[in-house]
């Protein structure tokens, strides 16, 4: 059987020159292209030293070391971090090769590119096109203002300090024959007097609205602090911690010093005070005292507590650190306004602004950036005031009202929607407390507050109006204060229709806020007073109506007390005399104590009671306070006691 297979496969097998033809067939049909890259392939692999060199370049472009400015976002966000580099090396590099593809699979593979790109470019448009909405911000610092002594404290090691340093939480603060500030963000500054020692507890800014909770900022150890605030009250303020209880100041300016006692003294707005677990409201004008156990007393601050040196420096310094950091929020603001309603490219960016909205997933994140939109009015409304162009600034002002209010709309049934409209009415009020009816600012500062108070829940209407009734008055004292009476006349007679809220009794004003304006009302009556001859020469008229404010001698600074309360105050002196055994500590404690209550309102009752409580005995307690109610009687002439 072998012999005939052998012999066929013998017969079967093609010649040489059969070969020859199939060969030739088949290399025809092969794709020329195809072969000559088949052919050439071994030629193309490059080496590990050039596949090195291509991945370097390919990481730096990664990397993207020099981004423009504009593109700054889109560079940190498409940036891989460096374990993704690493892993993107390792697949590249054995892949820097020639890959054979078919002609469809390349056809198809074009399309997919070019739909990715244009689906990129959608959604990359808005970091495009759109401005970055933050800019580089203030921190807490440290800058000595009179030479001297000024050191830190860093992990128990004490560091001298000639020039600015940005301070941390934790850092201790020690002046000696010298003066320093601490600018504290934009929120307000904390300026230190000889011979005092300060703990930075806080550098937050803005720690959010209000909370029952006291998170002290600052702790005074000992010497004296001047506290401006520049935060509105329904946010959280600057909280100064000191031996024997708390103050908080929002807007205002404030005096604190500490030795033995506490002295808080405001000459600005308001402070609140918190010792003993009692909460007391201070206002311009207003002081009180804190030791271990006592009840404070509201006493008024004298014509020479004005006129010392520290209060004169540091109220001159207030209204200066004011204007600049209105103007610097100004700025802050009309820098990340981008593309204004007055270019021809506005459009494109309000388009840009949709395609951000409707690719944002989740409806929190969708609010939080039409909340961001709307910011982006007030940015532009403050970039247009900036270029003197306040027609156009109404537009995108009154687009920032209605956004919000549409916004609040949607929110009436979520909680959280509730939540993030509410900080963004906070953040944006808090950006623009510094500004006064004087500065271009002010009208975005009009319209957040209008806006807070048609959302319903947040603002009363009242209270935003007692806030720019007291904007009006500061502004009116700084101007007379600075010899700038030009325009007080026309400033005073627009103040008119909102000082008859006070008369009114179907609007209801809290009472601190009342207080508050009664008291600026007065402290603008006694600098009209100091400069009477450059207003008359204006408009005669005006001091009249002014010096209707001027404060009463006799009038009360605070609510008079019950007789419980006063039985208590009573008994609280009595009990602290009482604690010394020997007879010279005893009148020593009664002369502190005396002193402690000259110019309350209530001097007269308090005196009355210390007389019958306080026993007879080797100290006359009795006959030294009937002589301290006769001197009284002689400086309140006509006062019933």
């Amino acid at each position: 059987m072998s012999l005939p297979l052998t012999t066929l496969r013998e017969s079967s097998k093609p010649s040489a020159a059969v070969k020859a033809r199939i060969y030739k067939r088949i290399q025809s049909r092969i794709d020329p292209a195809a072969y000559v890259c088949r052919e050439v392939h071994p030629s193309l692999v490059p080496a590990q030293a050039a596949k090195t060199r291509v991945w370097a370049r390919i990481a730096n472009r990664i990397q993207a070391e020099k981004a423009l400015s504009l593109l700054e976002q889109l560079r940190d966000l498409l940036q891989p971090p460096a374990g993704l580099r690493a892993q993107l090396a390792a697949r590249i590099l054995p892949r820097l090769q020639p890959v054979f593809v078919s002609a469809r699979a390349h056809h198809m593979f074009k399309w997919t590119a070019a739909f990715a790109v244009l689906a990129l470019a959608v959604r990359l448009t808005p970091f495009v096109i759109l401005a970055t909405p933050t800019v580089a911000e203030s921190a807490v610092t440290l800058i000595p203002t009179r030479g001297g002594d000024v050191s830190v404290s860093i992990g128990g090691l004490w560091q001298p300090v000639t020039g600015e340093v940005a301070l941390e939480p934790g850092t201790i603060l020690r002046t000696r024959d010298s003066e320093a500030t601490i600018l504290f963000h934009d929120d307000g500054v904390l300026r230190l007097g000889a011979n005092t020692t300060v703990a930075l507890n806080d550098t937050a800014k803005r720690l959010g609205p209000q909370a029952p909770d006291v998170m002290p900022t600052f702790t005074l150890y000992d010497g004296r602090i001047w506290v401006q605030g520049l935060i509105p009250a329904n946010v959280r303020g600057l909280t100064v911690s000191t031996s024997y209880g708390h103050v908080t100041v929002n807007e205002g300016s404030v005096s604190v010093s500490e030795d033995e006692i506490v002295d808080v003294q405001v000459f600005d707005h308001r402070a609140a005070v918190q010792h003993n677990g009692d909460d007391v409201v201070l206002i311009a004008g207003e002081r009180t005292e804190l030791w271990d156990g006592n009840i404070p007393l509201v006493k008024k601050i004298s014509q020479a507590g004005y006129e010392d040196q520290w209060s004169v420096q540091n109220l001159a310094r207030d209204a200066v650190h004011r204007r600049e950091i209105a103007q610097l929020q100004q700025e802050r603001r009309a820098a990340t306004a981008g593309i204004l309603p007055t270019s021809k490219f506005y459009s494109v960016k309000r388009v840009a602004e949709a395609v951000d909205v409707i690719f944002t997933f989740g409806q929190d994140a969708r609010m939080q950036k039409r909340l961001t939109h709307a910011n982006t009015r007030l940015s532009e409304a403050a970039a247009l005031l900036a270029r003197d162009q306040a027609a156009d600034a109404a537009a995108p002002l009154a687009e920032y009202r209605e956004v919000l209010l549409a916004l609040a709309g949607d929110s009436e049934e979520d909680t959280l929607i509730h939540f993030l409209l509410e900080q963004s009415l906070s953040d944006a009020s808090a950006d623009m407390a510094a500004a006064l009816p004087n500065d271009e600012m002010y009208l975005l500062k009009q319209a957040v507050l209008e806006a807070s108070a048609e959302v319903d829940g947040l603002v009363r209407v009242e209270d935003i109006q007692g806030v720019l009734i007291m904007d009006s008055l500061v502004s009116l004292i700084q101007a007379v204060q600075s010899g700038e009476v030009a325009g007080v006349q026309k400033a005073w007679i627009d103040l008119q229709p909102h000082l008859v809220l006070l008369e009114q009794e179907d609007v209801v004003l809290q009472a601190d806020v009342h207080k508050e304006i009664l008291a600026l009302l007065a402290r603008f009556a006694l600098v009209v007073q100091d400069h009477e001859a450059q207003i008359a020469s204006i408009d005669p008229e005006l001091v009249g109506q002014v010096m209707a404010y001027l404060p009463k001698v006799d009038k009360e600074t605070v609510p008079a007390m019950t007789e419980e309360e006063v039985q208590i105050l009573v008994q609280s002196i009595r009990d602290r005399i009482f604690v010394y055994h020997l007879k010279q500590s005893r009148l020593n404690q009664l002369v502190a104590e005396l002193k402690a209550i000259e110019g309350h309102p209530e001097q007269g009752r308090i005196l009355r009671r210390l007389y019958f409580v306080l026993p007879d005995g080797p100290e006359e307690f009795p006959s030294r306070v009937r002589k301290e109610i006769t001197d009284l009687r002689w400086e309140r002439t006509g006062d019933v006691m």
